[in-house]
């Protein structure tokens, strides 16, 4: 299941304070981003298995609000092999995401034995 990108209502403004201009009522305020660099030589198809099982997560965490995964293009050598953008609306949901049952079984059973770098970074917007 795709998560939307924009939660319903979101094409309302958000009014009143100017640093909030342009930002979409109703749209995620926190950001998640995630890099994986993968072991050299893993199949192909084990990363594929990660992807997949990474987007089954919206499914079932209830305070995913967008959620997306891809594989990098492979344009410019150095890069990640694994991108995962998620948004939330607070850190109490993001905290419920990282906790997740299944969030950490996706990690234990797919991506640790494989991943040889993470990179990480939560904002706001």
């Amino acid at each position: 299941m795709r998560v939307p990108v924009l939660a319903a209502g979101a094409l309302r403004h958000r009014r009143g304070d100017p640093r909030r201009r342009g930002q979409l009522q109703g749209a995620p305020v926190i950001r998640h981003c995630v890099l994986l660099r993968i072991a050299e030589g893993t199949d192909p198809e084990v990363v594929e298995r990660i992807v997949e099982a990474l987007r089954t997560l919206p499914a079932r965490i209830p305070s995913i609000r967008t959620y997306e995964v891809g594989v990098d293009l492979g344009w410019r050598d150095g890069n990640a092999e694994i991108g995962i953008v998620a948004g939330f609306d607070d850190q109490e949901g993001w905290r419920a995401y990282v906790d997740h049952p299944d969030h950490v079984a996706v990690i234990e059973q797919h991506i640790a034995p494989v991943v040889t770098s993470r990179q990480a970074v939560q904002f706001q917007v």
